[in-house]
């Protein structure tokens, strides 16, 4: 609770004073143990699903910013199952291949409006009924500070809602533990 906190001033502070986000501050991040971690997060433990790879993947990244945007699609993907009356499951899967690691966040929601992909991602822009809609810009910035990307998926996820991918690169062990 107190690094949740901690991370949480960290991101508020910075976004407050700077208008922008915390520094990216990259170390190694044994994926598995991040994505875990959601779990403890009482709103998300009975509603989230992880489909880890048989081997343990790596990554160089911001701890607070990765879990951040993880965090984000996840309590949206809650929210869209909720708001179309389903058990509102969200599965996180990822898998990496030689250049980079893909994480898939599949929801049980009613799926992006065809009139809203576009634009999904800009600020202020939402489909729910609650939320900025800064959460999808800040996220997928932060993808992008990471050397990688935030998308949308042009086909829905086999749960039948939205499927969010996000795109990191993937470096060597000797690299990623540099």
């Amino acid at each position: 609770v107190e690094e949740e906190i901690e991370g949480l001033r960290r991101l508020v502070d910075t976004f407050r004073t700077l208008g922008q986000l915390p520094k990216v501050e990259k170390a190694p991040i044994e994926l598995a143990e991040l994505i875990e971690e959601l779990k403890l997060d009482p709103t998300f433990a009975a509603k989230l699903e992880l489909d880890p790879p048989a081997r343990p993947v790596t990554v160089r990244a911001d701890k607070l910013l990765l879990k951040r945007v993880l965090a984000n699609l996840v309590e949206n993907g809650i929210h869209a199952g909720t708001e179309a009356g389903t058990e509102a499951k969200v599965r996180v899967t990822w898998r990496a291949d030689a250049d980079s690691v893909t994480i898939t966040v599949d929801d049980s929601g009613k799926g992006v409006p065809d009139d809203a992909r576009e634009k999904i991602f800009e600020p202020y822009v939402t489909t729910k009924s609650t939320g900025t809609g800064l959460g999808l810009a800040i996220a997928r910035k932060i993808a992008i500070e990471h050397g990688g990307e935030l998308a949308l998926a042009s086909e829905r996820a086999p749960t039948g809602g939205a499927r969010f991918t996000i795109t990191l690169p993937l470096r060597g062990p000797e690299s990623s533990l540099a």
